[in-house]
């Protein structure tokens, strides 16, 4: 008898992306997901023959010629191109105040929910409605909190999230090292509290870092990532070891342990988190992976220890390997290959962008080739035009 093959679930059509420039437009971009579906001839039905046979692939064994005017090996039609709106016009004139560095969207029950983060220390909450799947949403702002004239100088947003199901509170983490807490009470986002949950000090400097000409080393924190929840809270900065902030909780849950000293020169390890990943894992603490300035790449498990799991090799000056890749012949110092974003694609699995402009697949699943604590490069991605700083 023929095997019957469960029918798909039916999954998003559209990939609904949200940006914000240093102006401060805003904008929706809708990318759909699937190309046109291409019809297939009778001759290729899968279904089944009159007696009810049906070969290993589920193909009908006593089926009719195909078709000629089928050509399976044809290319796909290509996708029909995005459609963008505009969600928030900046105000006339080049007004930096407005800029936008913090860009959150949730889907609700009813739609779904913006938070941004601007220059200026204010934040917003929009709700959409969408009329069609494939049809870019109706926004409104709903809620926004201004903060005291000079309470936000020379910080900026980092990463923030919606917490709830109603997105009825929110959460924003600024290069300080703060994290800041906001309910909805009405058209208002009140600010509940404020903790720093990554404090300052003196910056680690390393010669190798010289090349990189950025503020970070002036800031607690360089990048931050929130759970989809708002719970907790990830910060890394330069010369400052990771921490997970309990935003419930209002403490300071876990914090990351540095590598012990190199062997031969008896030197502690620099340390710069440059871009910070979480995820669920086995115990109530997500796991947390960090990317740094010298292009390695850590993985943590808050609930067994303090010290990395697993980690990859770090870039040195002149290494154009960049993570392992052995067909690189491109020479640079350890700062250009900094990793400027990181996001789990699945299991032990990982995207790393770069400030050179490469996307890596790296793998952390113990195996034969790649030992305990290491990891393995699975795919090199190239071909874009500057460094990687959205995944």
């Amino acid at each position: 008898m023929a095997r019957k093959k469960k029918p798909k679930a039916p999954g998003p059509t559209h990939l609904r992306l949200v940006t914000g420039d240093e102006l401060g437009l805003i904008k929706e971009i809708l990318v759909p997901l699937e190309a046109a579906e291409v019809s297939r001839p009778a001759a290729l039905d899968d279904s089944e023959d009159d007696e009810g046979f049906a070969d290993d692939d589920g193909l009908d064994m006593y089926r009719a010629a195909p078709d000629p005017a089928y050509d399976p090996y044809a290319p796909a039609p290509p996708p029909p191109p995005p459609s963008v709106a505009v969600v928030d016009a900046p105000p006339e004139g080049p007004v930096r105040s407005a800029g936008c560095d913090v860009a959150v969207i949730r889907r609700t029950g009813g739609g779904v929910r913006l938070l941004l983060g601007r220059a200026d220390g204010s934040a917003e909450v929009w709700a959409g409605e969408e009329a069609s799947p494939g049809a870019p949403a109706v926004y409104r702002k709903v809620a926004a909190h201004a903060p005291p004239a000079g309470a936000f100088q020379d910080r900026r947003y980092l990463g923030g999230a919606l917490v709830g199901e109603e997105c009825a509170a929110a959460v924003l983490c600024d290069s300080a090292g703060h994290v800041h807490r906001f309910e909805i009470e009405g058209m208002a986002l009140v600010a509940t509290g404020s903790a720093p949950a990554l404090k300052g000090g003196p910056a680690d400097s390393d010669p190798r870092l010289s090349n990189v000409t950025s503020a970070a080393g002036a800031a607690a924190a360089t990048c931050a990532c929130c759970t989809a929840d708002g719970s907790f809270v990830a910060l890394a900065g330069r010369g400052r070891e990771t921490v997970l902030y309990d935003v419930l909780n209002k403490k300071i849950a876990w914090k990351a342990k540095n590598l012990p000293p190199d062997p031969v020169t008896q030197l502690q390890r620099p340390v710069w988190g440059t871009a910070v990943e979480l995820y669920d894992g086995d115990g109530p603490l997500p796991m947390v992976a960090v990317g740094t300035a010298f292009g390695q790449v850590r993985l943590y498990d808050p609930n067994r220890g303090r010290r990395p799991v697993a980690t990859t090799a770090v870039v040195g000056d002149g290494d154009g390997r960049r993570f392992g890749a052995e067909r690189s012949t491109t020479a640079g110092s350890a700062g250009d290959f900094r990793v400027t974003q990181l996001r789990r694609w699945r299991d032990r699995q990982f995207l790393a962008g770069d400030a050179a402009g490469y996307l890596r697949l790296l793998d952390f699943a113990p195996g034969s080739k790649t030992g305990k604590g290491g990891a393995r490069l699975m795919r090199t991605f190239d071909g874009f035009a500057g460094s990687v700083r959205g995944l």
